[in-house]
């Protein structure tokens, strides 16, 4: 449905899939928009790019969770995701920068994907300033 352009046009809402349920996802604020932007321009410096791709807010797949959330950045086995998007086996790094969906991050999505089997979460806590770091 969002693929097909369901809930584009003039009152476009941002949602993701989560267990089966669209959920709407809170708009970015300023602070949440410079973090992604200073953690991407980190991983210019950091990252081999001939093993790793940086890709910035992607959709993820979770098949067995009938899930597709968009985290904030992820780092996954380099190759193209043009006709996919990487699924968890594939994701090396998972970067969540929270704000008013702190709560939501830290209990639901970090579960998800301890479920699903991605390697390594940190959430990005922008209220107390903080890293949560989730690892396998």
């Amino acid at each position: 449905m969002i693929e097909c352009g369901a809930f584009a046009g003039p009152n476009h809402k941002p949602v993701e899939l989560i267990r089966g349920e669209l959920r709407m996802i809170s708009p970015q604020g300023a602070e949440h928009a410079e973090l992604i932007a200073q953690l991407n321009d980190s991983s210019h410096d950091t990252v081999d790019h001939r093993r790793i791709k940086i890709r910035i807010q992607p959709s993820v797949e979770i098949p067995t969770l009938n899930t597709q959330p968009e985290p904030d950045i992820v780092g996954a086995e380099y190759k193209s995701y043009a006709r996919c998007q990487p699924e968890p086996h594939e994701i090396l790094l998972l970067l969540k920068v929270a704000d008013s969906s702190l709560s939501f991050d830290l209990r639901e999505k970090c579960k998800l994907y301890a479920e699903s089997g991605t390697r390594d979460c940190c959430v990005f806590d922008i209220p107390n300033w903080l890293v949560h770091i989730f690892a396998t």
